[in-house]
């Protein structure tokens, strides 16, 4: 086994690309106030720097996170074989809709 294979575990590069895209999609606030102070303090290099830094952080932190969630479904799938394994996914995905509907209606009975 490869190891590109070992780190992604079928998933491929596709998944890592995935997260870390969505992760670029909105911009971080605290990167935003950075660069708008440093242009307000005329340093626009510093600030432009500043704003490198969160962006490596954020890749780096993303790409962490995902690569250990794929190498830690790689090691309950080879404790728990059987069924629970299938089920899992699907209940974390009730749980999740469930949490989300139940947050959707108390803020629509709030208005």
């Amino acid at each position: 086994m490869k190891i590109r294979d070992k780190l992604f575990l079928g998933f491929g590069l596709y998944l890592l690309f995935a997260i870390a895209f969505a992760g670029g999609i909105l911009p971080s606030p605290s990167a935003l106030l950075a660069l708008l102070a440093s242009f307000a303090l005329g340093r626009t290099a510093f600030g432009l720097a500043l704003v490198a830094a969160f962006s490596v952080g954020l890749a780096a932190t993303l790409s962490g996170v995902a690569i250990a969630v794929v190498r830690a479904r790689e090691a309950m799938e080879l404790r728990m074989r059987g069924r629970f394994t299938r089920l899992l996914p699907v209940a974390s995905a009730a749980v999740i809709f469930a949490v989300g509907l139940t947050v959707t209606i108390r803020a629509v009975t709030e208005l």
